[in-house]
């Protein structure tokens, strides 16, 4: 029988991460984007093991932990960007079982859950991500072009592993903001600027993949179309 896992979080890009690595490890995920959703689901019935952010629409994390620990001991790991020293203490002391830190590796978290739950060790090929000549390995950090490993900056790589995702697919620059910098809107140029950078570093690479913007909105990755061999002659 599979292992039930609830997952909790503001966005729904971090628990389809999650849902994804989990899932192929067999565990069955149920999510949840706010705290009123996941506190009726617990009383209709608890899952095996909860992944949480101790920062919840329309819920107080840390009372939520308080609560669920006076009826039962439901196994729960935090992750959060919330990570100060005091917070992971505070997290410990109200009973969670781990506490992880935004940005995560996914195969981390699998690990810790696989440890939790008593599974036994899984080992598997890390993810890959690719469009043309760009690959990513998100679950160790590593980037490529081609056959050369391609350099880039903490929040050049979410920046561009969140838009490869979803290749193809227009991102707006709210999104971005809120994602990858976890601020509200008004802080306009940060993607703008980060871009040029990045751009750079992908033109100098010959990289095929290319960041292309969406006017007014925001941003996109596309594959270049390549022309073909004596096109231009």
């Amino acid at each position: 029988m599979k292992h039930v896992i609830y997952a909790a979080d503001n966005e729904e890009y971090i628990l389809d991460l999650i849902r994804i690595h989990l899932e192929k490890e067999n565990y069955e995920v149920i999510t949840f984007t706010d705290g009123g959703s996941l506190a009726s689901a617990l009383s209709r019935r608890l899952p095996d093991l909860l992944i949480m952010d101790i920062v919840l629409k329309g819920q107080n994390g840390k009372e939520f932990l308080k609560s669920l620990r006076a009826y039962s001991n439901l196994p729960v790991v935090i992750v959060s960007a919330k990570c100060s020293p005091s917070d992971r203490v505070v997290g410990l002391e109200l009973g969670c079982d781990d506490y992880m830190c935004k940005p995560f590796l996914p195969r981390e978290l699998v690990l810790r859950i696989n440890r939790i739950l008593g599974r036994p060790r899984v080992y598997s090929a890390p993810e890959e991500l690719c469009l043309g000549n760009l690959k990513m390995l998100p679950d160790i950090r590593q980037a490529s072009v081609g056959d050369s490993p391609f350099r880039l900056t903490a929040q050049e790589y979410s920046f561009l592993e969140y838009l490869l995702r979803r290749k193809g697919a227009a991102i707006s620059k709210q999104e971005i903001i809120r994602v990858i910098w976890r601020q509200d809107w008004g802080q306009g140029r940060m993607p703008d600027d980060l871009l040029k950078r990045l751009r750079r570093k992908m033109a100098a690479a010959d990289c095929t993949a290319a960041v292309e913007t969406v006017w007014g909105y925001g941003y996109r990755l596309i594959e270049k179309i390549q022309p073909l061999e004596g096109e231009n002659t």
